[in-house]
């Protein structure tokens, strides 16, 4: 979209009364909304079915929280 039609459109919009203002903006929300979820194919509650499982953390690979600290906050190298 061009600046031309940027100004002009800025410029309706400007001239709605504030409740026409609102009006509009909660109807382009929803008609972004509805677009988005028509474009995915993941809705959000599969999003957080596939995040819970997830593996947890805490499994035993042989490097502790006390490994990670040692080596993230060790000031030197030595220690």
């Amino acid at each position: 979209m061009n600046t031309t039609k940027l100004l002009k459109l800025e410029e309706t919009i400007l001239s709605l009364s504030l409740e026409e203002q609102k009006e509009l903006f909660y109807w382009m929300s929803q008609q972004l909304a509805q677009s988005y979820s028509e474009r995915t194919e993941t809705l959000p509650a599969e999003i957080l079915k596939q995040i819970a499982q997830l593996p947890a953390e805490n499994q035993d690979i042989g490097f502790s929280s006390r490994d990670h600290d040692h080596l993230l906050y060790s000031q030197n190298e030595g220690e």
